[in-house]
């Protein structure tokens, strides 16, 4: 492979790995020993979305209404409208964490809303946001175990949240840029050892 040839496909790779990804937001509601545990992470685009107002935050789960807000910043949210997903993951009514951590972002399937800590910047990394529910477990939270996702915007604004009831988060997924860059590193050496067998 000729030398130009391989510093543009390293080149290509770098700029596919600056290239912000449209990572979503991914949610897991999973039994830690005597406890349930609610992480979420990833972005949220809201930019094709009706800002519905702000409101006082509220915490916790309702499965019968598809309610999931975690996280702990701020006393007060920003609503948008309108999402498209299940309105139901269970039976019971809200119940709140015994400790919260992270950005306050959520959903309601039922008002078909997503929540943001106010002054939220549409597809500003959340980081991770966990909550726990001390000496419970999913089926007196009423959850049905499944995964759920809700959808809204298109093209550029198109976004997605993930719930997935009963599963853990995986262990380390690398992210989409780590996957471009060690993409890259593999064809520069698969380029050299071609080259040193010509």
């Amino acid at each position: 492979m000729p030398k130009r040839l391989l510093w543009g496909a390293v080149m290509a790779a770098s700029v596919l790995a600056a290239a912000p990804a449209n990572a979503a937001y991914i949610a897991y509601v999973y039994e830690t020993g005597s406890d349930v545990t609610a992480t979420g992470s990833g972005s949220l685009n809201v930019s094709g979305l009706t800002n519905q107002g702000t409101g006082s935050a509220t915490f916790g789960i309702n499965g019968s209404n598809a309610v999931i807000r975690l996280g702990d910043t701020g006393a007060r949210y920003t609503s948008y409208g309108t999402i498209s997903g299940p309105t139901s993951v269970g039976s019971q009514v809200l119940i709140t964490p015994s400790t919260k951590s992270g950005a306050y972002a959520g959903l309601s399937g039922n008002n078909h809303s997503i929540y943001v800590f106010r002054g939220y910047v549409s597809g500003q990394a959340l980081g991770t946001s966990t909550d726990v529910f001390t000496g419970t477990t999913l089926s007196t939270m009423g959850l049905t175990t499944g995964t759920y996702t809700w959808t809204w915007g298109a093209g550029a604004n198109a976004d997605s949240y993930t719930l997935n009831i009963g599963t853990a988060p995986p262990a380390d997924v690398p992210e989409p840029a780590s996957a471009a860059l060690l993409g890259a590193g593999l064809l520069g050496l698969g380029a050299a050892r071609r080259r040193r067998a010509a």
